[in-house]
C-alpha cells in the first residue's frame, strides 16, 4: 500500500528514532511529574504580525509551526475575512 501525504526524509526518520530513545530513557511519557514539567518547559511558540499586532501561537509540533509560518500564503480567504472585521466585531467559536 502506498502512503499518500507527507513522506519523512531519512534525516527526519533518524531524528524521530533518536527522540523515541530519549523519551524512553528519560521516561518522558507525560505521566510522571518530571515529564510533565519537562514538556511544559519546552513551550514551543511562534508569532506573526497582523494588522500591526503580534499574535503568539503555541506550536507543539512541526505542522502547527508550519501553519503559523505559512499563514499569509496558505490562508488568503481567512485574511480577507479578518480584514472585513471591524474593531467592535465579536468572533464566537463553538
Amino acid at each position: 500500500m502506498r502512503n499518500i501525504g507527507f513522506e519523512p526524509t531519512n534525516r527526519i526518520r533518524l531524528i524521530r528514532w533518536l527522540a523515541r530513545i530519549v523519551i524512553r530513557i528519560l521516561k518522558l511519557d507525560g505521566i510522571n511529574m518530571f515529564s510533565n514539567e519537562f514538556i511544559q518547559s519546552l513551550n514551543p511558540k511562534n508569532s506573526l504580525k497582523f494588522r500591526e499586532k503580534i499574535f503568539y501561537f503555541r506550536t507543539g509540533h512541526g505542522r502547527l509551526n508550519w501553519r503559523v509560518t505559512s499563514f499569509f500564503s496558505e490562508e488568503p480567504l481567512i485574511i480577507e475575512w479578518l480584514d472585513k472585521m471591524k474593531e467592535d466585531d465579536i468572533f464566537l467559536a463553538l
